[in-house]
């Protein structure tokens, strides 16, 4: 059925489906807890709240795509447009997130080791005093594919591409210090590395993250990621 020939009770359908999303007042009820009772679990939730509200957007807003062109009383065109519009808009790139040099090692590799203890839950320079570690991390640095934003002899954004063919990339050791999180930093920062990294190493990015770590799940999504699979990760 083409666009022009959508009836109003088409119409009426997808409305009364947005009508019916509780989306909305789920975020909106999860961010008042997360604001007024600040602990890691209501900090859980109200990025999981988000994440669903963002996802509601976005499918809303492409199924309301398909009325653009029909012939719409006024009052429903203006909510057919509304939901159109409401597709989120991808954060921008902080232009301040740069390619790491080889002279400001010192400063990027306590970022990643406290990333990598903090991810993995041991230490990657246990096992020979970090040598083979640090190797990684100037290697990284020395081809290009370490990224930080760092504020007076601080890094307080930082990722990299881990691996890289020709056709695709992976962003890997993305972070924050802990005391700046939440003030806006991961969404830009990740931003910028997806828009040099998909000009300079491989047409498409890709990472992976925890299913459990609702912030970073909605971060990426509002940089433009999408779920494309899911897997476990065997320690040993």
């Amino acid at each position: 059925m083409k666009a022009s020939e959508l009836t109003v009770s088409d119409l009426m359908t997808t409305t009364l489906i947005t009508i019916k999303a509780s989306e909305p007042i789920k975020e909106a009820r999860a961010d008042w807890v997360q604001s007024t009772y600040i602990t890691t679990d209501t900090q859980a939730i109200a990025a999981e709240a988000s994440e669903a509200l963002i996802g509601a957007n976005t499918r809303f807003a492409k199924e309301a795509a398909r009325f653009k062109d029909a012939q719409l009383p006024p009052e429903l065109a203006r909510k057919i447009k509304l939901l159109r519009l409401s597709m989120p808009v991808p954060a921008p790139a902080d232009p301040a997130v740069r390619r790491t040099r080889a002279d400001e090692i010192e400063l990027v590799l306590p970022a990643c080791v406290a990333m990598f203890t903090e991810e993995v839950g041991v230490s990657p320079v246990a096992a020979d005093g970090g040598a083979s570690y640090r190797a990684r991390v100037a290697e990284l640095i020395r081809s290009g594919r370490a990224f930080a934003r760092i504020e007076e002899g601080r890094v307080v954004f930082k990722a990299e591409v881990g691996s890289a063919t020709h056709a695709a990339c992976q962003v890997q050791g993305v972070w924050v210090p802990p005391d700046l999180r939440g003030r806006g930093l991961s969404a830009p920062g990740m931003a910028a590395v997806a828009v040099q990294a998909m000009a300079d190493i491989a047409p498409v990015v890709s990472l992976y993250v925890n299913d459990f770590n609702h912030a970073a799940r909605t971060v990426y999504q509002r940089c433009g990621f999408t779920q494309v699979g899911t897997f476990a990760t065997v320690l040993f």
